[in-house]
């Protein structure tokens, strides 16, 4: 709900400003939100796997279905095996 109103605004802004400079602006936001994500990947790879399981421990296992056209990931067991703490 935020997020589309967030976008909304960002639009109103756009067409308020002209296309010259909402153009000018996408591609400003466009690299903070790449520079985001790279940030994320790198935090994830930086992460490695998980801890091994110990003697007797169940590994996490991850149930995936589709829900009325979403994926939903459930997630059974322990936390070894993955990089949940």
């Amino acid at each position: 709900m935020v997020a589309m109103a967030a976008l909304a605004g960002v639009g109103a802004y756009f067409v308020k400003v002209g296309l010259e400079r909402a153009d000018q602006w996408a591609g400003v936001l466009g690299l903070f939100v790449a520079v985001a994500g790279l940030g994320v990947a790198i935090a994830g790879l930086r992460a490695g796997p998980g801890r091994p399981c110990a003697a007797g421990e169940q590994p996490l296992a991850v149930r995936r279905t589709l829900m009325s056209g979403f994926e939903h990931l459930e997630g059974t067991g322990g936390s070894c095996g993955s990089n949940l703490a």
